[in-house]
């Protein structure tokens, strides 16, 4: 929701460069943040998915 998306969005902003490509789990809040970066792939925790080939959210 978007009060997600403000509370996170100064986070990832200050922590992550516009040229990352961000991995992340399946909150909604990140649909909305990755569209400002290289990239955005995501993986489905709550369909107990962890991990796609290179997809994962375990390393910063």
């Amino acid at each position: 929701d978007s009060d997600s998306v403000a509370e996170l969005c100064p986070w990832v902003e200050r922590f992550a460069q516009k040229e990352a490509h961000l991995m992340t789990d399946e909150n909604q809040a990140y649909l909305q943040i990755g569209k400002h970066f290289a990239g955005h792939s995501s993986v489905n925790h709550s369909a107990k998915e962890y991990a796609r080939g290179d997809v994962h959210n375990n390393t910063a």
